[in-house]
């Protein structure tokens, strides 16, 4: 059975995401968030009483995938979405926000 990293990787490579001009090719949808759970510490023995699964990216990984939303998107932020819902506009084209989920906290 795929592990859901492998599940939501593959569905991102169908919606051709992250291709080259995928966002302006228009293959890939207008608007897309990103959500994390938690940045994972560069620290040797790290270890979590939590599953290793909910770490994502290392700190400088998580920093040039930030770089890279912000050269190929516009990055939302949370009031920038909740006003363009509330006025009816569209989202700008290559859309995109960064979520957190603080399920643990």
């Amino acid at each position: 059975m795929a592990r859901k990293k492998e599940i939501l990787a593959r569905c991102l490579h169908r919606m051709k995401v992250f291709e080259l001009g995928g966002f302006a090719a228009g293959s890939a949808p207008s608007f897309v968030v990103f959500g994390y759970h938690r940045i994972k510490p560069e620290q040797p023995g790290f270890a979590t009483p939590y599953e290793d699964n909910v770490y994502g990216p290392t700190g400088p990984a998580f920093e040039d995938q930030v770089k890279w939303l912000k050269k190929n998107t516009t990055v939302l932020s949370e009031d920038e979405l909740l006003d363009i819902v509330r006025s009816g506009r569209k989202a700008p084209p290559r859309a995109s926000m960064i979520t957190f989920d603080d399920g643990y906290a």
